[in-house]
């Protein structure tokens, strides 16, 4: 499978977990293949569901782009908790 084409699949996924407006959205390094402009795209989306009562839970390495939404961060090194950033 490509890359546009995983792009879409993860799109399609993220659009699946939210339509059914769930308390809890797990997602799981959601922009890792995306580019920066689809990666915003994609935090953007998180932030709006956000904003409606749904608690979003993500995985990423991408500390600059997390830093864009002011939003509870945990920082974890080698498993361990070493930042909370409220």
């Amino acid at each position: 499978v490509g890359s546009s084409a995983k792009t879409i699949l993860g799109c399609a996924a993220i659009a699946r977990a939210i339509a059914a407006q769930p308390k809890i959205v797990f997602a799981d390094e959601p922009t890792g293949n995306l580019d920066l402009a689809t990666a915003r795209r994609v935090l953007e989306l998180f932030w709006r569901v956000r904003e409606l009562g749904t608690t979003v839970i993500m995985a990423t390495h991408d500390v600059h782009l997390i830093a864009e939404y002011p939003a509870r961060t945990l920082v974890l090194e080698e498993g361990r908790l070493v930042e909370d950033r409220a």
